[in-house]
């Protein structure tokens, strides 16, 4: 009974890093798109993000706006830097 349950949760604990894996490559695929509805798709509402000691955000409304200004704020710095445009 004990080598099921060890073999078996291994099993689950493979599948769940799979997920994972999945879930990790869409989130940062979306984050390089910045597409922030989709972002915010993984998000809970009363999501709480501490990104910093001084940064702590809580709720859909203070994570979406600091996605919208960090995207804008990489915007800036690719236009400065290249002078043209990343869509």
């Amino acid at each position: 009974m004990l080598a099921y349950s060890v073999c078996n949760s291994y099993a689950r604990s493979e599948k769940d890093r799979d997920a994972l894996q999945k879930t990790s490559e869409a989130i940062r695929g979306r984050f390089c798109s910045r597409d922030v509805p989709a972002i915010m798709a993984y998000h809970h509402p009363d999501v709480i993000k501490a990104l910093s000691f001084q940064k702590y955000l809580t709720g859909h409304d203070a994570r979406r706006a600091d996605l919208r200004q960090n995207a804008s704020a990489v915007q800036s710095g690719i236009l400065k830097r290249t002078g043209s445009r990343v869509s």
